[in-house]
């Protein structure tokens, strides 16, 4: 073939070549523009039909060369809300989302198959709710989709993931797990069409976190994965097969499966790393440890191994089972190039906790032993349990705290002191069965010495020389001995020594000598919220048995010495408030300490007391102990409010799915809790007292507190100078239920300064606004309060005799009425003077007696009955001038507001009110 001629077939073939890519190049414009609109409207009707959450998107474009040589439809701005019941909060976000196409499903098929899903700078936001309602639940059920009417669909059968560039925030309040992932790119690849699948996947993580109850495991990690997971669409179940991770320099092996179920997962985790060094891995542990990493030599093998196995279902509180093991060999640790490090560190620890619940927790130390040169540490243990927990155990050690602290470089400490400890124990801890752990053993600590931060001096000079010993595992052959305790803290010393034997029947010998700023040894220790400058000064031998002093053996005793207290707070679980020993001295004689001018304060209240208790040593070590005693107390000002209890009412009430609060009721207070193990006898006189807006004033009585019961006797105070004097007795049933009796006597009560000055009067007795004069009450009554210290109504009973003396009554819509009814205008504003009334209370009814009085020539008699929350049944007759002898009978019905008058005997009695509670 001459040149010419292979010249110009090769120029043919180029010719060819040439239009071959124009049309090829032409298609890939031209196709995209002749399909979009298809496209576009299938995408916008699938994601009608197959979305329960609203989508928007400012874009749409359709090109071969966003994602080449795919042809893709780009949404761009894309923004898509959550599921119920997070609607309105916005799940994904994304700068775009392209959607792959399959071309030959978009010429030959009346399917649009979407095989590829690109999401490029995106924010993945997932929510779920304490009750484990998700934000992710926003594709319809077959059920819930509408069924085109022709037959041109959308269908999903993926082939290809990718996600560049996007955050990921992962927050389940049912689980408290919170995890961020920052910096994600994702790539997966696999027959995602398929109902069960493979898929290949790699990924890495600029920086995770980690978050569990509020607390940093995983901080600014980087990770890289490589993951092999099958999947099963049908049943939403994902299987991870070969999963290699890597959290930093640690390398994690993933395996296991995760299901979803209607209300929650199911799930079989194993997680793992073998033979990995022990320095890679503490670079996975949270961001306070890299700091002291770089400063620390480490070196040993470490194997880790945790699974979660079994459903989580929070609405019926359903876990699954942790397990985590963790051992170290041949471990070293140095830090900051310390002469003395550590070697030969060896743990083995594994952790059960069924169904999460840390009240199962089983913990089996098998080895925790450490060496420094010649100093060691070694233990073993197994427990099994928290509240009655079973215990297995063994402690050697004779170590210097001083160099174990440089060794390991724990920050912020200085821990001196030689630690020597031999203790074994094996055994039963149960407080109800009075069971105690087989245990022999000793703890001694010399020359020890403690600075924290929070504090800029040491505890110095401790000395612990204790020994523990029980034979038969039962709390009454329990012995403990210290022999001595002693320390120095800002100069003076603290000496403690005492031997202890019998818990069930406590024989006790201990002397106790010093004096101890209770503010600032608090302070080194850390205890925020203390304001006091707290001060204990003791001299104090004590010797005996608890028996002798419940018995009153007290020649059996030898119970001498000093305690002074200043600044000093007490909490109660029966008060709401620290009770405050402001300034007192107790000498100790026997079962007796007394006290004189003993100033306390609690609140506003203040006292002043003197007196002596008994039973104070058997009170203070045990539950059933009974504080005895009497004393005189004075004080110029108590509010009695602040001793409510703040127990919160025990109501039930119904969560509602919505984000929505539900609305609560309104809390009650509590009622004043008497302790039942108090027996005391008072003799009270406070020159002022506020009890819910009343002020009383010079009040004085004799209080007994005994079993939970308050008593008193005498109780007189003054209220708007009437004079007012009372017995009572008073026990809570409940912290929201309190049942009372009492009977008061109150001369010369003034309505208008009352009505004028006291709240509950305005509000009990609103007809007393244009009312005048002096009354007295004798009465008697008994029932039951509430959580607000309010009486229940319907368990009141009791009564009395209210006695008026000149009273004149303006404007009572009663007399108002009968006067519209007689057509007497006198009696709209009757005098009275000189009128008992005697009335009875019970089921929620008042009965008057029948009284008389007379005015303006008038003789009225009345009679009948009123309920406690307003409505009338009163029968009058109205006596007409000049001598009462003719009268007109009248009924007066309806409320206190709005009276009905008739001329008449007849009207309908009034319904009972029983106590149900009764």
């Amino acid at each position: 073939m001459t040149a010419s001629k292979k010249k110009s077939v090769l120029l043919k073939i180029a010719k060819y070549f040439g239009i071959t890519f124009v049309v090829i190049l032409g298609l890939l414009f031209l196709l995209p523009i002749i399909f979009a609109d298809t496209i576009k409207e299938q995408i916008k009707k699938t994601a009608n039909e197959k979305l329960s959450a609203e989508l928007n998107y400012s874009d749409v474009s359709v090109s071969f060369f966003h994602h080449f040589p795919s042809l893709t439809l780009t949404l761009s701005d894309l923004n898509l809300n959550g599921s119920a019941p997070y609607k309105n909060e916005k799940f994904i976000t994304a700068k775009e989302i392209s959607f792959g196409i399959n071309v030959a499903s978009l010429v030959f098929s009346k399917t649009v198959k979407i095989d590829q899903i690109y999401l490029s700078d995106s924010f993945i936001n997932v929510k779920v709710n304490a009750n484990g309602e998700a934000n992710y639940n926003i594709y319809k059920s077959s059920s819930q989709a509408s069924n085109p009417k022709d037959t041109t669909e959308t269908a999903l059968k993926l082939e290809r993931i990718e996600i560049l560039n996007s955050k990921i925030i992962y927050d389940d309040q049912s689980t408290k797990v919170h995890f961020d992932a920052l910096g994600f790119n994702y790539k997966g690849k696999g027959n995602l069409d398929k109902a069960v699948f493979d898929l290949y996947s790699v990924a890495k993580i600029e920086k995770l976190n980690i978050i569990y109850e509020g607390e940093p495991y995983l901080m600014n990690k980087k990770v890289d994965a490589d993951l092999i997971t099958k999947v099963n669409v049908n049943s939403l179940s994902f299987f991870f097969q070969q999963n290699n991770l890597k959290i930093n320099q640690l390398l994690v092996d993933f395996k296991g499966k995760f299901d979803f179920l209607k209300d929650g997962y199911n799930m079989d985790f194993v997680i793992k790393s073998t033979n990995s060094h022990l320095n890679d891995v503490f670079t996975a542990f949270p961001p306070k440890y890299v700091t002291w990493l770089s400063k620390t030599e480490l070196k040993g093998n470490t194997n880790l191994l945790l699974t979660l196995k079994g459903d989580y279902i929070a609405s019926q509180k359903i876990a699954p089972d942790l397990n985590l093991d963790v051992k170290i060999d041949s471990g070293f640790v140095n830090y900051n190039k310390s002469a003395f490090p550590v070697s030969n560190l060896y743990l083995d620890i594994k952790t059960k906790v069924p169904s999460l619940n840390p009240d199962l927790v089983i913990v089996d130390a098998r080895n925790l032993s450490l060496n420094i040169n010649k100093d060691y540490l070694k233990s073993k243990f197994h427990v099994q349990g928290v509240n009655r927990p079973d215990i297995n155990g063994e402690f050697k050690a004779q170590i210097d705290l001083e160099k174990l602290m440089k060794a390991l470089g724990i920050p912020n400490v200085e821990l001196k002191g030689n630690l020597a400890g031999d203790i074994k124990t094996n055994g039963k801890f149960d407080t109800k069965n009075r069971l105690f752990p087989v245990t022999k053993g000793s703890i001694d600590l010399e020359n020890g010495y403690l600075k924290t931060p929070y504090y800029p001096n040491p505890i110095t000079n401790i000395t612990i020389k204790s020994k523990i010993e029980n034979n038969k595992g039962t709390f009454d052959d329990l012995k403990v001995s210290l022999k001595p305790t002693q320390f120095t803290f800002e100069g003076k010393p603290v000496f403690v020594e005492a031997d202890l034997s019998n818990f069930d029947d406590l024989t006790y010998d201990i002397k106790a000598k010093g004096e101890l700023d209770v503010n600032k040894i608090y302070k080194v220790f850390s205890q925020k919220g203390l304001d006091l400058d707290g001060f204990v000064k003791a001299d104090l031998v004590l010797k005996g048995k608890q028996s002798d002093a419940e018995k009153g053996n007290y020649s059996k005793l030898h119970n001498k010495g000093t305690l002074e207290l200043r600044n000093i707070g007490i909490t109660s679980e029966y008060l709401p408030k620290k009770f405050i020993i402001k300034e007192g001295i107790f000498k100790i004689n026997q079962d007796k300490m007394s006290f004189n001018n003993f100033l306390a304060a609690y609140g506003q209240s203040d006292f002043r007391m003197n007196g002596y208790l008994q039973n104070v040593f058997n009170y203070a070590t045990t539950n059933t102990g009974v504080l005895r005693g009497s004393f005189k107390v004075t004080a110029k000002y108590i509010n009695i409010d602040e001793f409510m209890s703040s127990t919160p009412a025990n109501t039930s009430v119904t969560q509602t799915k919505t984000e929505t609060p539900a609305p609560t009721e309104a809390k009650q207070t509590g009622v004043i809790i008497i302790p039942s193990n108090l027996n005391l006898q008072l003799i009270a006189n406070a020159q002022k007292v506020y009890f819910d807006k009343l002020i009383l004033q010079n009040a004085t009585g004799n209080l007994n507190m005994n079993k939970g019961k308050l008593s008193m006797q005498n109780t007189g105070f003054n209220l708007i100078g009437c004079n007012v004097v009372m017995n009572a007795n008073y026990q809570a049933v409940t912290t929201q239920k309190a049942n009372f009796d009492y009977n008061i006597k109150a001369s010369d009560f003034d309505i208008k300064r009352a009505y004028n000055e006291i709240e509950v009067f305005r509000k009990m007795a609103s007809a007393a606004e244009k009312a005048q004069g002096i009354v007295s009450l004798d009465y008697q009554l008994k029932g039951r309060l509430n959580g607000n210290m309010e009486p229940v109504y319907p368990s009141l009973t009791g009564g009395g005799t209210l006695s008026v003396k000149d009273v004149k009554v303006r404007g009572l819509k009663m007399f108002n009425a009968v006067s519209k009814e007689t057509s007497s205008e006198a009696m709209k504003n009757p005098d009275l003077s000189k009128v008992d009334i005697k009335t009875t209370i019970k089921n929620n009814i008042m009965t008057v007696d029948r009284f008389k009085f007379k005015f303006a020539g008038f003789r009225p008699r009345i009679e009948g009955t009123t309920s406690l929350d307003g409505k009338l049944n009163l029968k009058m007759r109205l006596g007409l001038p000049p001598l009462g002898i003719f009268g007109i009978p009248l009924t007066v019905t309806g409320t206190q507001d709005n009276p009905k008058i008739k001329v008449g005997r007849k009207s309908q009695d009034l319904e009972e009110t029983k106590d149900t509670e009764e």
